[in-house]
């Protein structure tokens, strides 16, 4: 599993354009096999308990799929991004990213995508 820092970086890179192969590899190679475990997010449960329960019970839910990516299911993810392009109908562009992405539906991919943009925004509104 990659840290949330690590993700964050590789979906930065992502949107700047560069070379999908060359951050893989450099986190491959900063990687020693033993991974941190990566911390529950927090912050994201306050807002949600001011909700509605079943807001809240999504909010967990969303949660808990998010934190449920292999790396390899990331690695495959971020490549069939590059893979299938964006000027694809998106229901279409989706639908084969799914495909090559193993155990993930179109829904969770795209439900991964938008986990990570948001994580990007954020880094670059502190940076």
């Amino acid at each position: 599993h990659r840290t949330e820092p690590e993700v964050i970086a590789k979906t930065k890179e992502l949107s700047e354009g560069q070379s999908l192969r060359s951050m893989g590899a450099r986190i491959s190679a900063e990687s020693t096999g033993l991974q941190q475990p990566k911390a529950k997010p927090t912050a994201k449960a306050a807002p949600a308990a001011k909700t509605t329960p079943n807001v809240t019970a999504g909010a967990v839910e969303q949660a808990a799929s998010i934190a449920e990516w292999t790396a390899e299911q990331q690695k495959c993810l971020e490549a069939a991004l590059q893979t299938h392009p964006a000027s694809l109908d998106k229901n279409e562009r989706w639908r084969l990213i799914a495909e090559d992405v193993p155990g993930k539906t179109k829904g969770q991919c795209v439900e991964r995508f938008k986990y990570l943009r948001e994580q990007v925004a954020k880094q670059q509104k502190k940076g």
